[in-house]
């Protein structure tokens, strides 16, 4: 979502659904989330992620 704010905004403007989304249409600016509110900015930090430990990958039959 934070690296959506990078591209235009192309979702809900005065209350209203985008018309894309309203007559099924593919989006035209590039982004991959879809929200009715906005919970980050271009600048939000990013938070942490991936996997702790070691990881062991088993086989089994």
């Amino acid at each position: 979502m934070i690296g959506d704010e990078q591209l235009p905004d192309d979702g809900v403007k005065d209350g209203k659904w985008p018309a894309w989304l309203l007559n099924d249409e593919p989006r035209t600016s590039g982004r991959f989330t879809f929200a009715p509110r906005r919970f980050y900015q271009k600048d939000s930090p990013l938070q942490s992620s991936g996997l702790l430990g070691p990881v062991y990958i088993e086989v089994s039959d």
